[in-house]
């Protein structure tokens, strides 16, 4: 690390918007001008984000909204609520589809998780215990047996580069208390279990398909070292780990569970026996974190409002800081790699730009 401390620079929005009820989830359409905020009580509010409009709020679940994310190439919005139904929505907010799950009364029917396969040709979701695939216009393709316990995170990886990965397509992650289980979509082999005895509350796919990260109920975070399945955990978190963010090149994972970012190195031989990287700077927990697709910037978000942008292969302080009101709910990139979108839980939805900050980061 280089250099002396010097305060961060405050960052203003170049845009904002204030919604009158807590977001919860953030997805960007495709093109990357517009963007979708879920909010708690079931509305998704649709922003432009070059003309600073708000293009329309529809109601996806009356009964209160878990999840959203567009399609990659399609441009449909996927939602997931208390309901237990995923619903296919364009972006004026026209239905056009709808998957009902099967249900189990002994478990929550929440669709609490969706999320596209990279390539856009299947939607997973999870409902209770049980994880489903679905096709773009919400026929079910496939279900798959229950987990041990509600299902708690969903992941998708995929590699072009290699002939297996188009024989099988990619490969969806799904944890729950137990954790991790990886099933095949598309190809032959059967599900595949990373067994572990404790409560997953997130889990994170490295982008070179070589780890799966969880955070857990108990304060630590769990590796797998996906080829082999060897595990191993890491210790010392203050509180439960909820937030769980890759670098691009897959090298470092940045993780909550504490009012410091902890990030690990995990090129190599991976992190065992590796001292973490702390950021400290936030008073509160972290709440939300993001990698800048290009890898220099780290976004981290806290309960008290705190959004602070970090260099950390270079800087152990932060670069840039911004303060809104109430907790930090979602942090995302824009396709301008150097703009992050915010969303806060007093209903404060902002973009703030990076670009100043990259003359305080000394060059390599």
């Amino acid at each position: 690390m280089l250099g002396m401390p010097i305060p961060p620079k405050r960052l203003r929005p170049d845009r904002q918007w204030t919604l009158d009820d807590y977001p919860l989830a953030a997805s960007l359409h495709p093109g990357g001008r517009y963007a979708a905020v879920g909010l708690g009580k079931g509305q998704v509010t649709t922003l432009d984000l070059a003309s600073g409009a708000v293009l329309g709020s529809f109601e996806a679940d009356p009964t209160g909204l878990c999840s959203l994310e567009f399609s990659p190439e399609a441009a449909v919005l996927a939602s997931g609520g208390h309901g237990g139904d995923v619903g296919l929505w364009t972006l004026d907010g026209r239905r056009v589809g709808r998957g009902v799950p099967e249900t189990d009364a002994r478990y929550s029917p929440w669709c609490e998780h969706v999320t596209w396969s990279p390539d856009g040709r299947f939607l997973a979701s999870s409902s209770g215990k049980r994880v489903y695939l679905w096709t773009p216009d919400g026929e079910l393709h496939r279900s798959y047996s229950p987990l041990g316990s509600t299902v708690t995170g969903l992941a998708w990886w995929t590699d072009d580069a290699t002939d297996s990965a188009q024989d099988e397509g990619a490969v969806l992650a799904a944890s729950a208390y137990g954790g991790v289980v990886t099933h095949f979509p598309l190809g032959e082999r059967p599900s595949r279990e990373y067994a572990w005895k404790g409560s997953v509350i997130t889990l994170a796919w490295s982008p070179n398909g070589r780890f799966i990260a969880t955070g857990d109920q108990d304060c630590t975070v769990h590796f797998w070292y996906v080829a082999s399945g060897r595990d191993l955990q890491m210790w010392g978190y203050p509180s439960k780990v909820a937030s769980l963010a890759w670098s691009p090149d897959s090298r470092w994972l940045a993780t909550g569970g504490s009012p410091h970012v902890m990030v690990w190195d995990c090129s190599g031989p991976g992190p065992e026996g590796r001292k973490p990287v702390m950021l400290k700077g936030h008073a509160d927990l972290i709440s939300a974190l993001a990698w800048q697709p290009g890898g220099r910037f780290l976004a981290s978000g806290s309960s008290d409002g705190i959004v602070r942008i970090w260099a950390p292969t270079r800087l152990e302080w932060s670069v840039g800081r911004w303060e809104g009101k109430g907790e930090i709910t979602t942090l995302t990139w824009l396709s301008d790699p150097r703009r992050l979108l915010v969303t806060t839980g007093s209903g404060e939805v902002a973009i703030l730009d990076t670009k100043p900050l990259e003359r305080r980061v000394p060059s390599p």
